[in-house]
């Protein structure tokens, strides 16, 4: 069995860039993308993450966001592209639930499992941080929780792993969220740790490191629901977990060895290498 991972793109993003990075003066808007990935060469194809249901539920943030979703950023066409029709999807895993990541939720059948950490359910639905969640995506989580095989759920704290299938397994990283997992998926190129928002700007977190002054200390984001303690825990875990390391937010990916970023990843793993370049950092 050789698996591979896809990196869709469900629509861009552009906001001020403190959301990505704490410690960047506010002023400076730049453009990302809705990262989903499409794992393929198991017994079906897996998506992690389902982007955002429209741009009128993403601009209900109140932070500014304008927004790039075309036709090419469906999600019919971004599976298409590989030759996956969403039937064709056997499991969908969810990083987390917020609005940019559980949108499209309800354009699958029932049939079709949706995976996601239990302490991510309650703190979806505790009231703590309404704007991020969208209520239209809750609301399909609940008839999802109450129609057989619709919905699993991963018992995890922080660090502890379960396997899902062969070659993919799910690791809580929290952070981000209190929920928030890893999906890692082994390779022949190596193993990749698809971290969700525990990471938004790859060369911004290990490179430049705002602000930082001890020895390779990870710069967190300024957007994050638990302790910067604890988002650096979680970026600290994710960088452990494979050769490879994706955000749902960057054009590229992070070629890893020892926690520390040495290159980048193009949006297919296997794929060509990319140097450790800023011309690979998030784009203006």
């Amino acid at each position: 069995m050789t698996l591979t991972v896809q990196v869709l793109n469900f629509g861009n993003i552009r906001g001020d860039w403190t959301a990505q990075l704490a410690g960047r003066k506010q002023g400076r808007r730049v453009l990302t993308p809705t990262n989903a990935f499409l794992i393929q060469g198991g017994k079906y194809p897996v998506l992690v993450d389902a982007g955002t249901r429209s741009v009128e539920a993403l601009t209900r943030l109140p932070l500014g966001l304008e927004t790039e979703f075309g036709q090419e950023h469906s999600l019919e066409a971004q599976l298409a592209s590989h030759g996956v029709r969403p039937e064709d999807i056997g499991m969908i895993i969810l990083t987390h639930l917020h609005v940019d990541h559980a949108g499209y939720l309800d354009r699958f059948p029932m049939a079709t499992p949706v995976m996601v950490c239990r302490r991510e359910l309650e703190f979806a639905f505790s009231g703590a941080s309404p704007m991020d969640y969208a209520p239209e995506d809750l609301h399909h989580i609940v008839e999802r929780l109450y129609t057989p095989g619709a919905l699993g759920m991963f018992d995890l704290s922080f660090g502890e792993r379960a396997p899902v299938m062969p070659g993919i397994s799910v690791v809580c990283l929290a952070g981000h969220t209190p929920g928030s997992i890893a999906v890692v998926v082994e390779t022949e190129a190596g193993a990749v740790c698809i971290c969700g928002d525990v990471v938004y700007d790859v060369h911004g977190t290990f490179v430049e490191r705002t602000g930082q002054t001890h020895a390779f200390e990870p710069q967190t984001s300024g957007n994050f629901a638990t302790s910067r303690v604890e988002e650096k825990r979680a970026i600290k875990l994710a960088a452990s977990l494979g050769r490879f390391l994706y955000p749902s937010h960057d054009h590229h990916g992070a070629v890893m060895e020892d926690g520390q970023i040495v290159g980048r990843i193009g949006r297919t793993i296997p794929g060509p290498l990319l140097p450790l370049d800023p011309r690979y950092a998030t784009a203006p």
